[in-house]
């Protein structure tokens, strides 16, 4: 059955205060939004999830009314103004769910209050991003009892180049956006700063003829691999090297998971689901 065609554009964001940890270049500043289109077809490191016992959460629709959202001050670290571009489309791919201040144990084995890029990421990010709450536009950052310094919309993908040390050395020729002047000057700076964090990501995925687009920025690295260069940035659609959790190819955020209308997701008692799939990119700033 053809279903009518129409669209529903909600730019979520807050007003961000900027916050003031060291480690690099201003990223650039732009609000992350959410689109709808009806459709006719512990340790940086130690992240390990064990997803089982699917539930279907209690999510709010979105609502037919298109909100205009104030500009947020990105989180710190570095996210390059590279060119207009298009980059390779990764389709299909297994994304769980992770929170700033997850802790140890119940299908994470890392402590989330830290992430690959910040060792105070809770503190930075203004508390617990409370995984319970159904959120809701305009902003996605309802419930939680504080406002977000930082863009609540964050992901991770198994690329630490901070970190790991095969990652560190290859992102000079690696990452794409290594080249650009925010780049070259993160670069200089070293295991100070981070070309992945706070760089843009554009998802996107289709429940029931309804295709739900979302943006969110990179604040971590997992899951469950750190150096997957060829599935990260490589062309040809290539599947993540980890074979666990569903070949699970990056983590998204509360936010993110009911922008993008996740199913399965069991917040009573902590259990991920690994049954939602999204499509990804990356964007630069300019197309956000």
């Amino acid at each position: 059955m053809h279903r009518p065609l129409g669209t529903l554009l909600v730019a979520a964001a807050l007003a961000f205060a900027t916050s003031a940890a060291a480690a690099a270049v201003t990223a650039p500043s732009r609000a992350p939004h959410v689109k709808r289109t009806s459709s006719h077809a512990a340790s940086k490191h130690g992240r390990h999830r064990h997803r089982h016992r699917h539930r279907k959460p209690k999510i709010s629709a979105s609502t037919a009314k298109t909100t205009r959202a104030t500009t947020p001050a990105a989180p710190t670290g570095t996210a390059a103004a590279g060119p207009t571009g298009t980059s390779q489309v990764h389709t299909g791919i297994t994304a769980t769910v992770f929170w700033v201040g997850e802790p140890v144990g119940n299908g994470s084995s890392a402590n989330n209050a830290i992430s690959a890029y910040d060792d105070a990421w809770e503190t930075h990010f203004g508390g617990f991003d409370d995984y319970t709450v159904a959120r809701v536009p305009p902003t996605y950052a309802n419930g939680l009892g504080f406002a977000p310094k930082e863009n609540p919309f964050y992901l991770d993908l198994p690329y630490d180049d901070v970190n790991n040390k095969a990652a560190y050395a290859d992102r000079g020729s690696i990452v794409p956006w290594a080249g650009t002047a925010a780049g070259a000057a993160c670069l200089a700076r070293g295991h100070a700063c981070s070309l992945m964090k706070n760089h843009w990501v554009k998802l996107w995925r289709t429940v029931a003829g309804v295709t739900y687009t979302a943006y969110g920025q990179i604040e971590d690295a997992g899951p469950y691999v750190y150096d997957d260069e060829t599935y990260v940035f490589g062309t040809g659609d290539v599947r993540p090297q980890s074979k666990r959790a569903r070949n699970a190819g990056l983590d998204v955020s509360p936010a993110l998971r009911d922008a993008l209308h996740f199913t399965g997701v069991d917040r009573a008692d902590q259990q991920n689901g690994d049954s939602n799939t999204v499509s990804w990119r990356f964007v630069y700033s300019s197309q956000v």
